[in-house]
C-alpha cells in the first residue's frame, strides 16, 4: 500500500481542479439549472410584489393615522376656542356688574374693605 504524502495530495488536488475546468456540464443538467433559475426569477418577482403590497398597506396606514390625529387635534382646538369664548363672555358679564352687585356677602367684601381702608390711609 502506497503512503499518501502532503505533496502527493496537493498534486492530486491540483490535477483534479485543472481537469474539472475542462469538463462541461451535460445538457440535461444545464436545462434543469436554467429552469430552476427562471423559476427563481418568478418567485423573486412575486416576493417583490408581496413586499410592495405590504409596503403600500403600511404607508396608507401611517397616512390615515396621521390624518386622524390631525383631525382629532383640529376638533380639540375648535372645542377649546368655543370654551374660551364662553369663558370670555362670562368674564365680560361679571366685569360689567358693580362689585357690590357681584357679591354682597362672603369673602370678597371682607377682602375689599380692608384693602380700601389701606389705600385710603396712603
Amino acid at each position: 500500500m502506497k503512503k499518501i504524502t502532503k505533496e502527493n495530495a496537493a498534486k492530486k488536488i491540483n490535477n483534479y481542479f485543472k481537469n474539472s475546468k475542462n469538463i462541461t456540464c451535460p445538457k440535461s443538467m444545464k436545462q434543469n439549472l436554467y429552469a430552476k433559475v427562471f423559476r427563481n426569477k418568478n418567485t423573486w418577482f412575486s416576493y417583490k410584489l408581496a413586499f410592495a403590497g405590504v409596503s403600500l398597506v403600511f404607508v396608507t396606514t401611517v397616512l390615515f393615522n396621521v390624518s386622524y390625529q390631525h383631525k382629532v387635534k383640529t376638533e380639540q382646538l375648535k372645542n377649546a376656542q368655543i370654551e374660551l369664548q364662553i369663558a370670555m363672555h362670562y368674564i365680560n358679564q361679571v366685569s360689567l356688574k358693580s362689585l357690590s352687585a357681584v357679591n354682597n356677602k362672603g369673602i370678597k367684601p371682607a377682602l375689599i374693605k380692608p384693602l380700601a381702608r389701606s389705600y385710603a390711609s396712603l
